[in-house]
C-alpha cells in the first residue's frame, strides 16, 4: 500500500482549520460579553465554538487529531512489521530492549 502525504498541503489544510476555529471562538467571545439581552442562538453558539467548553467543535477536531494521529502510527507499525518481521530487532528499535 503506497500512498503518499503532502506535508506542505496538510500543514496548510490544518493551519486554515485552526484558524476558523480561533476566530469563530474570538466571536463567540465577543457575543458572550458585550450583549446584555442575550437570545438562544447566542448561547447556542457561544457553547458550539467556546475552546473553554467540552462537546463542541474544537474539541471534536481535537479528538479527530489524535484518531488520525494514532492511525497514521498504526499503519507505519504494520509497515515496518513487514519489512523486518520482527519490529523490534534490526531497526531503531533496539532502545526498547534497554529496558
Amino acid at each position: 500500500m503506497k500512498f503518499k502525504i503532502y506535508h506542505n498541503t496538510l500543514l496548510k489544510i490544518l493551519g486554515t482549520v485552526i484558524l476558523v476555529l480561533l476566530l469563530l471562538n474570538l466571536i463567540s467571545v465577543w457575543i458572550q460579553y458585550p450583549v446584555e439581552e442575550k437570545r438562544a442562538l447566542h448561547h447556542f453558539y457561544i457553547r458550539i465554538f467556546d475552546f473553554n467548553q467540552e462537546g463542541n467543535i474544537p474539541a471534536f477536531f481535537s479528538s479527530l487529531l489524535l484518531f488520525l494521529a494514532s492511525i497514521l502510527l498504526y499503519i507505519i507499525y504494520r509497515h515496518e512489521k513487514k519489512k523486518n518481521k520482527d519490529p523490534l530487532v534490526g531497526s531503531d528499535y533496539r532502545w526498547f530492549l534497554h529496558f
